[in-house]
């Protein structure tokens, strides 16, 4: 298997928020919310808040995951878009109970 690399230069980056690929629009307020059947609730939410990872201004959105109505894991998940509107994921921030 080859390991393809991308050119990351924070320059490629749009400033502006929001995110509006339209395939993965990322408008503030946006929510999504996922069930499984027997299984946990997922959450996610855009925010408001953007965070700074390697130059890039990234915007934060949310996710909240419960499972019997408990949060099981909570995470800040950042995404950036670039000049030509690909939309990356650039790491969380994440927060697990552990039994």
């Amino acid at each position: 298997m080859a390991l393809i690399t991308l050119p990351f230069d924070p320059a490629n980056f749009v400033e502006d928020d929001p995110i509006d690929n339209q395939y993965f629009p990322m408008l503030r307020g946006n929510k999504w919310v996922y069930e499984e059947v027997d299984g946990p609730v997922v959450t996610e939410r855009v925010t408001g808040e953007t965070k700074n990872i390697l130059g890039v201004n990234c915007t934060v959105v949310t996710v909240v995951e419960k499972e019997d109505g408990k949060v099981i894991e909570k995470t800040k998940d950042y995404y950036a878009q670039d000049e030509d509107g690909n939309v990356w994921y650039l790491g969380e921030d994440s927060r697990a109970k552990l039994e």
